[in-house]
């Protein structure tokens, strides 16, 4: 443990204490140590009087939502993947990877190397050009696949499953 960290001066510490809300701090952004991309999970912290005394925080990597998503995917003929709402739809985690592209920069979900996440979110940007208006599940047909997308705190959770055989 580093005697100078202080975590009151970081984006995430701040944004909680300003707001006092659960939340993902200020979003996605590369770790210090040991880097990696990543969000960071916080809640504010009260004593029993209800005084506010900190913020409890948990790091999440990119790599490592994409490897859960990847491990509960298995035996499924669908892709899943979750894209942050902002205007880019930069990706958070993907089954079939994908976050970064060969130069480390974040891919949107519009550069995903799935042609089943990019016809789902073609159909998406039809009926919703702001991803931000995305605040429930939506069930949509797209290429010989069911694309279901649920709005998620500041995410959009993205799972596409074939159609059921008709016989």
């Amino acid at each position: 443990c580093d005697p100078a960290y202080d975590p009151r001066i970081r984006p995430w510490w701040i944004e909680t204490n300003t707001t006092r809300k659960p939340g993902w701090g200020t979003g996605v952004y590369p770790f210090a140590s040991p880097g990696g991309l990543g969000l960071s999970a916080t809640q504010p912290m009260y004593d029993s009087t209800g005084t506010f005394r900190g913020v409890l925080c948990s790091d999440v990597f990119l790599e490592q939502i994409s490897s859960d998503l990847n491990t509960l995917s298995k035996g499924s003929p669908g892709e899943t993947a979750i894209f942050e709402r902002n205007t880019n739809g930069y990706i958070i985690g993907a089954a079939s990877g994908g976050i970064q592209d060969s130069s480390s920069a974040r891919c949107s979900i519009h550069q995903s190397g799935s042609s089943s996440i990019k016809s789902g979110v073609t159909k998406l940007n039809k009926e919703f050009p702001s991803y931000s208006s995305v605040t429930s599940t939506i069930l949509m047909h797209a290429d010989q696949a069911f694309v279901n997308f649920a709005g998620w705190w500041d995410a959009i959770w993205w799972q596409s499953s074939p159609p059921p055989l008709v016989s």
